[in-house]
């Protein structure tokens, strides 16, 4: 029943997405902005009267035409072919990583200009080289499908249009959407993955609504008016460099001279530079469809699916290599073709059943968590079980990746730090709802959602850390003692608007409401010794070098840096204690946050996705958590490390976890109010 009900959400994607996803070409601001350009250009540049504009737009002729219902049916049944063999077709992320790594093995030294120059000039020198390589290829792929006649036939399918609608755009044969496929993973996996490669985190697309900035632009500017009635020219000098909706229009015409003309989507450059450049003011006249061609007036499924094929088998067929050289004479290079093409033809119906197999024993995770932190967790995994894990690991994005991926997403897990970030993949609808008993008997109830979309794994708690020179032992028991006046000037803090802070203010505001909340933030911000900054390390060096007597922080710093390899960061540890804060009985107890995870809604790979949660639960895992990164287990049969178990013993707020997400906002709006 689940599987119904992921093919249910998926169809919903496929259908709804196309107006809701701005990636999209129909995307409903595109479809909007293309009519707005429309009444500006027939009202202000045509003088049309109001009701001839109405009916030049929405032209009955245009959007009930055979051709039209043609491209509607078209896109309802290419979207649900992409639903079955998109999660087989090579991905750019996918291509990315193996590039990736091929660099490493290759002994290049990574990241080798990460710092360089700021975040914002890579991420405009990242979006702009991915928009104008992308349009390159684009420009030379569908020349090729022009020129090759093997192509041609199923792109046609396409050019059989004889009235051009927006949904135009979706008038294509399956064969060309896995040509354009391919195409678009081995341009953008290579161009990501060198700029990994060179940049590390520091790459990231500028976006609008999670579109290239870019391509956001050229949408936004009516790029759906190109496959209209609607008749836009630019002047010449601007032809010369972008394709105009009617430049595009003539590409489609079937007259004669204008064959093999304006193949470029963005940029005229291309057709420029390989001379099938041709402007609007040269063409008096479009005629759409092929006049001289095998297919009917009226096609029907078979015309448009089958009869491509047909004709590329007749093309084989009639493919003659006539070489001089005894070696190849005797060679019939027709009939080699011809067996290639039903062997991939063939391949292509049998190769979900080799790829499920291949990748059946892996699974790729999308962390927040640095690769080093969590490594030994899945080492071990894998020496456990046998199955292979590859991570994915960025700062940030990584659910708008996996929202922009959709049903085609390689991701099998997420794992991340902090319930608010966790509510973020929950509420885009990210996560699948997980049934096992393991996770459930491990994991208590309030440190897990109440569908089990996803899992706390690691509990830590918000402290706050003294100088033991200069803060008396017991003189501060509570958060609500560092806003008393006697400290002013001598608390330390990274910026409230970080995760660790808002969630602890969230947590305040459950037990206080959110006036003493707001209060308790504005006081803190008075006491502050210096404008917050930095991270928790920061602030505990502070109190080492008199900055500060006190500061928040999240308590597996101090057990890092207090057995840390580096002896400079051990001795600022020996002028600092912790204070685990509300620990009076009655008292609420010291605020928790976790790290953890979810197993992805359109994983491929379910079972070894929850396989990966159940094993970080269980006591081997939770065990390392205490040793390695000095965090406290979710599971209440484990006990902490050997280190951790030293430290004196305190009680938590055992507040459900998921209520510090829902005020994470409304705490946001008080740390920008009172500065924090």
């Amino acid at each position: 029943m689940s599987e119904l009900y992921i093919l249910i959400d998926q169809l919903q994607d496929v259908f709804l997405n196309q107006f809701t996803d701005s990636r999209k070409r129909i995307f409903f601001l595109y479809i909007f902005s293309a009519f707005v350009i429309s009444f500006i250009w027939l009202k202000f540049f045509k003088s049309y009267k109001y009701n001839e504009i109405v009916n030049k737009i929405f032209d009955r002729k245009v959007y009930f035409s055979l051709s039209a219902f043609e491209d509607y049916f078209l896109a309802i049944i290419n979207q649900l072919i992409m639903v079955i063999i998109s999660p087989y077709l090579l991905t750019q992320l996918i291509l990315a990583t193996f590039l990736f790594n091929l660099f490493h093995k290759l002994s290049f030294s990574p990241h080798l200009y990460s710092g360089l120059f700021s975040n914002l000039t890579i991420a405009i020198l990242f979006s702009s080289i991915f928009f104008i390589l992308d349009d390159f290829a684009r420009f030379y792929v569908h020349r090729l499908l022009h020129k090759i006649s093997f192509f041609w036939v199923f792109h046609k399918v396409h050019h059989s249009a004889r009235t051009l609608n927006p949904l135009t755009v979706y008038r294509t044969h399956p064969v060309e959407g896995i040509i354009f496929s391919i195409r678009g993973a081995l341009v953008q996996g290579l161009l990501i993955s060198i700029f990994v490669f060179l940049f590390g985190s520091q790459v990231d697309l500028i976006t609008i609504y999670s579109a290239n900035i870019f391509a956001f632009i050229f949408n936004i500017a009516g790029s759906n008016l190109r496959h209209t009635n609607i008749e836009i020219k630019y002047y010449s000098f601007l032809e010369k460099i972008f394709i105009s909706p009617y430049q595009h229009q003539i590409h489609h015409s079937s007259l004669p001279e204008h064959h093999d003309k304006n193949y470029g989507v963005v940029f005229s450059i291309w057709d420029n530079i390989f001379g099938t450049l041709i402007l609007s003011k040269k063409v008096k006249e479009v005629r759409y469809g092929l006049f001289k061609d095998s297919f009917p007036e009226k096609l029907s499924f078979f015309y448009l699916y089958f009869y491509p094929f047909y004709e590329s088998f007749k093309i084989m067929k009639n493919i003659k290599y006539k070489l001089n050289t005894p070696l190849f004479k005797y060679i019939n290079f027709a009939k080699i073709i011809r067996t290639f093409t039903v062997s991939f033809i063939f391949f292509l119906f049998i190769s979900p059943l080799i790829i499920n197999k291949s990748f059946s024993n892996e699974i790729n995770i999308y962390s927040h968590r640095q690769p080093f932190l969590i490594n030994p967790f899945l080492d071990l995994f894998t020496k456990e079980t046998g199955i292979k894990t590859n991570i994915v690991y960025a700062k940030k994005g990584l659910a708008e990746r996996l929202q922009a991926e959709g049903r085609n997403t390689p991701a099998d897990v997420i794992l991340t730090v902090d319930i608010s970030r966790l509510h973020v993949y929950a509420d885009k609808n990210l996560l699948a709802s997980v049934s096992s008993q393991i996770l459930t008997k491990n994991i208590p109830v309030h440190l897990r959602s109440i569908d089990n979309t996803w899992f706390g794994l690691s509990k830590r708690n918000r402290v706050i850390a003294a100088s033991v020179d200069r803060v008396k032992k017991e003189t501060v028991k509570t958060y609500e003692d560092l806003i008393n006046s006697k400290y002013k000037g001598k608390i330390c803090s990274r910026p409230g608007s970080h995760v660790y802070n808002r969630a602890l203010l969230s947590s305040i505001i459950i037990a206080h409401g959110k006036e003493d909340a707001e209060e308790w933030a504005k006081q803190l911000v008075n006491n502050l010794a210096r404008r917050p900054q930095g991270n928790d390390r920061s602030q505990l060096k502070a109190i080492y070098q008199g900055e500060c007597d006190l500061a928040i922080i999240n308590h597996y710093y101090f057990g890092k840096l207090k057995y840390s390899d580096i002896e400079q960061q051990r001795k600022w540890m020996e002028s600092v204690y912790l204070i685990f804060p509300n620990q009076e009985k009655g008292d609420r107890g010291v605020h928790v946050n976790i790290s953890g995870g979810g197993v992805v809604k359109y994983s491929k790979n379910k079972d070894l996705a929850i396989k990966l949660l159940e094993f970080l639960s269980e006591r081997k895992a939770q065990t390392l958590y205490s040793e390695i990164n000095f965090e406290f287990p979710v599971n209440p049969n484990v006990k902490p490390g050997e280190k951790l178990s030293s430290w004196k013993k305190f009680r938590e707020d055992n507040v459900n976890i998921s209520k510090i997400a829902e005020f994470s906002n409304e705490a946001q709006v008080i740390i920008d109010k009172v500065g924090w």
